[in-house]
């Protein structure tokens, strides 16, 4: 996406906020989010707080453009639409800075998927183990690359009939110096084998102590 006018945007769009970036409504379309950085937390801002950080290049500490760059790459390898992570759609300007422009991600009835910490809140884990195994499936199989999941960036989306489905929003990309699971699919299917496990142990222990 771009175009030479700027979204103008404040905190009464405000979404969500992380510990890096900050997530609003569009202002010309509910179907879609805009993630900014906070300000102490661009991409320049903490490479610079990093006495190494001269040697990496900027790509690596810009979680947007991870997002995006391996978002690309999915949609070019993968046979079609993948229901596994978020659509993006570009950048856009917007009064608070460059912005990331992604998928609202919404149920079957319109509604906002919640997160996945939010649905072992009100249903236990026992529901999102198959949940997990097909999520991590597609991911392997389409050679998409993830940094570990989190509770909090992995939605539960309601298909039609009450299917549930796993869409991870946030955490794509390899920032790695040598990105060996770019390279190749068969460890990048490992790696995320192994996270699967933590992600379920993420899960049980929530469920147990919250």
């Amino acid at each position: 996406m771009s175009g030479d006018s700027i979204l103008a945007i404040d905190d009464s769009m405000l979404v969500d906020a992380g510990t890096r970036r900050k997530i609003y409504r569009h202002p010309e379309d509910d179907d879609k989010i805009l993630k900014v950085f906070w300000e102490d937390q661009m991409p320049a801002r903490r490479r610079a707080r990093l006495w190494y950080g001269r040697f990496k290049s900027l790509r690596r500490y810009d979680d947007n453009e991870l997002d995006y760059l391996q978002y690309r790459r999915a949609m070019k390898h993968a046979p079609g639409p993948l229901g596994c992570i978020y659509t993006i759609f570009g950048y856009a300007e917007t009064t608070q800075g460059r912005a990331l422009v992604g998928e609202h991600v919404r149920n079957a009835d319109g509604g906002t998927s919640v997160t996945l910490r939010r649905f072992l809140q009100d249903h236990g884990p026992a529901k999102i183990f198959p949940l997990v195994d097909d999520l991590f499936e597609e991911l392997a199989a389409n050679h998409v690359v993830t940094k570990d999941p989190h509770l909090e960036n992995i939605l539960v989306r309601e298909l039609e009939g009450g299917a549930l489905r796993l869409v991870i929003i946030d955490g794509l990309g390899d920032p790695n110096f040598i990105p060996f699971a770019t390279w190749s699919k068969r460890l990048n299917r490992k790696k995320l084998m192994r996270k699967k496990q933590t992600l379920i142990r993420k899960a049980q222990l929530f469920a147990e102590f919250g």
